[in-house]
This record gives structure tokens, C-alpha cells and sequence, in this order.
């Protein structure tokens, strides 16, 4: 009986036996592990990322783009001076091509030659810190790979107009007038630089006018107008 007994003790303290279908557990996640009870390895599943290439894509310009410089292969260059009256002036240079300005630039005094398209263009010069805007306007071609130099005189002439009371100068101003055109107003006593050729100069004093006509200016002339009242 006490070995019966013994027996079933044993039997009773053995483990359960677990059946393939409980040995498994499936996590459900982004990394899956699958485990096991049983002494064969661990078994870990991880997403695998794949490298998809890109094409690189070289844009090419427009045609219909405007650029501002032409290419330097294809280009030329203009390097200006002007002259007044045999001295070298401050100035600017203008390429102009049927009616339409193609590029401008400063003009000497040590400015940078004016890069263009080559080609056939009217050069406008025009003097600075002038009462009239001073300007000549000469042909130029411009040529593929050359720089080329342009030197041109722009003669100018200097104005003063006096009005006077009594010999003294006196508070006026004088109306400047080319070809039937209003070029500007002068303060009295005030020097301007013009271009040389012939004016219509009216003097105005308080409510009295005074009008001269026909005076011209000759290029290196400065002529002073004194007008009494």
C-alpha cells in the first residue's frame, strides 16, 4: 500500500506534457520575434528597407530665357572715352539698334569695357552733370571676340544769364529754348553747360520779360548775358 501510495506521488509531481500548438507566441508588431520552448534557436524577423535609386536630371535653359550678358564665346566689347572740349569727361555709352537701347555702361575714366552681341549699332555718348543732356551719337560695329575702342569728343559750351537792377544782379530766372523746345530754366547768375547751336533765351524779373533771340554758343565758349530791368 506504501509503495502504491509512493507511486502515485511521483506521478503527480512530474510536469504536464505541452502540446506543439501551445509552444508557439506571435507578437504582433512592426519587428516580429518568434519564440519557441523548445531548445531550437530564437528566430527573429526584421524588415528588410530597399534603396530605390534616383535619376538626376540636368534642366537646360530655355530658349525663350533673356540673359543679360551674351555668351563669351560669341561676344564683343567696346571700351569707351569721351572728350569735352579736348578733356576727358565723365560719361555713358549707350548701343542702340533700331531705335532700341541693347546694353549701356559707364564710358571712361578707367570704366570697364561694354560687352555685346556682335553687330551694327548707333553709339550714344552723352556727357554727365550737362543742363541740356549733352550727347553725340557715332556708328560702331561690334566684333565677335575683339575689343574695340571708341574715342569721341562732345564739344559743349557754358551760358550765364544776369538779370540786373541798377548794375546789380538781382532775383530772376531765364526760360532756355532750342528750336521752339523748352530745354530748361536757369536761376539768374546760375552757369550752365549746353550743347553748342543757337537759343531763344527769355529773362523773367518779377512781373517784367525780357526775350532774346538767336544767341549762339560756340563749342568752348562760355558767353554771359547780362539783362537790365
Amino acid at each position: 500500500m506504501n509503495r502504491i501510495l509512493a507511486l502515485a506521488l511521483v506521478a503527480l509531481a512530474l510536469p504536464a506534457t505541452t502540446s506543439e500548438a501551445q509552444a508557439w507566441d506571435f507578437v504582433m508588431a512592426p519587428r516580429v520575434t518568434v519564440r519557441t520552448l523548445s531548445t531550437r534557436p530564437t528566430v527573429v524577423a526584421r524588415p528588410v528597407a530597399v534603396r530605390v535609386g534616383t535619376a538626376t536630371v540636368a534642366t537646360q535653359p530655355s530658349a525663350t530665357q533673356n540673359n543679360t550678358q551674351p555668351a563669351p564665346s560669341t561676344a564683343g566689347s567696346l571700351r569707351c572715352s569721351a572728350t569735352r572740349n579736348g578733356v576727358e569727361s565723365r560719361a555713358t555709352v549707350e548701343l542702340i539698334q533700331n531705335g532700341r537701347t541693347i546694353a549701356s555702361a559707364a564710358c571712361g575714366l578707367g570704366a570697364l569695357p561694354l560687352s555685346a552681341i556682335p553687330g551694327a549699332y548707333v553709339a550714344r555718348i552723352s556727357l554727365a552733370d550737362t543742363f541740356d543732356g549733352t550727347h553725340r551719337d557715332v556708328p560702331v560695329q561690334v566684333v565677335a571676340g575683339q575689343v574695340r575702342g571708341l574715342t569721341v569728343e562732345v564739344p559743349t559750351a557754358l551760358l550765364e544769364v544776369r538779370a540786373e537792377v541798377a548794375g546789380r544782379l538781382v532775383f530772376g530766372r531765364a526760360i532756355v529754348r532750342r528750336s521752339g523746345n523748352v530745354v530748361g530754366s536757369l536761376g539768374s547768375g546760375v552757369v550752365a553747360t549746353l550743347t553748342p547751336g543757337s537759343y531763344d533765351i527769355e529773362v523773367v524779373q518779377g512781373s517784367q520779360r525780357r526775350l532774346l533771340q538767336g544767341i549762339r554758343l560756340a563749342p568752348g565758349q562760355r558767353r554771359a548775358l547780362r539783362v537790365a530791368f
